[in-house]
């Protein structure tokens, strides 16, 4: 039972990172109105927001029936947003009679945004980055369904294997050559310290040294094709 719920365990953190990944991609490649409906359905999780209202690259709503302005920033994939960017929103809405602003980014913040966030402003804004914004997804149910993120996973291992297998071939031909030469030597001191092995330690010097030989052709050949 342990074995299986540990498993079980297991599979359900691997679904939740290949999900995560797979929606945090999703988003940068959006178009920007696409992009602005996945945040209007994350931000629904959210029980404390309401009268939510989509306005001209912004979104007005309720916090605790407090009025609060919402922006936004599509990254790149693994991008950032600037400081430059954060303070702009800032800049615009803070007067506009909001009692505090909230900053969504599919990416995540330099260091300076949140020297922003941490000050103590007449009107205080709150920074949310890529993981917070997966998290609300998560919560307003838009991650893939489970059917999907099994072929996603077993893709995710299927390109770890192909990865290993790729890094196993680009060991250098000399240092497998090396180490068949290595043994080689070994077996072939080996023979002469123990007599009554002579013909199987020398047999073994002989094939290690073949198969060094062979190791380099091989890696030549490939190397050329």
């Amino acid at each position: 039972m342990k074995k299986r719920s540990g498993y079980r365990k297991n599979r359900n953190r691997m679904r939740r990172f290949v999900a995560r990944e797979y929606m945090a991609d999703k988003l940068s490649l959006l178009s920007r109105q696409e992009f602005e409906w996945h945040i209007i359905k994350a931000l629904s999780s959210i029980k404390e927001l309401s009268n939510l209202e989509q306005r001209k690259g912004y979104f007005k709503a309720l916090y605790n029936n407090m009025p609060v302005a919402i922006g936004y920033h599509q990254a790149p994939p693994n991008g950032h947003e600037t400081y430059e960017g954060v303070w702009s929103f800032y800049n615009s809405f803070r007067s506009r009679g909001y009692s505090g602003l909230i900053y969504i980014s599919s990416g995540y913040f330099e260091e300076a945004c949140h020297n922003l966030e941490d000050r103590d402003l007449d009107t205080p804004i709150t920074l949310l980055n890529i993981d917070n914004l997966l998290d609300l997804m998560e919560k307003a149910h838009m991650h893939p369904d489970e059917e999907f993120l099994d072929d996603l996973v077993q893709e995710k291992i299927r390109k770890y294997r192909e990865k290993l297998n790729k890094d196993k071939e680009k060991v250098p031909a000399f240092y497998k050559l090396k180490r068949y030469i290595t043994s080689s030597l070994l077996f072939f001191g080996a023979s002469f310290l123990f007599p009554s092995y002579f013909p199987f330690y020398f047999v073994l010097s002989i094939l290690f040294l073949v198969l060094g030989l062979l190791s380099q052709v091989l890696s030549s050949n490939r190397a050329v094709h």
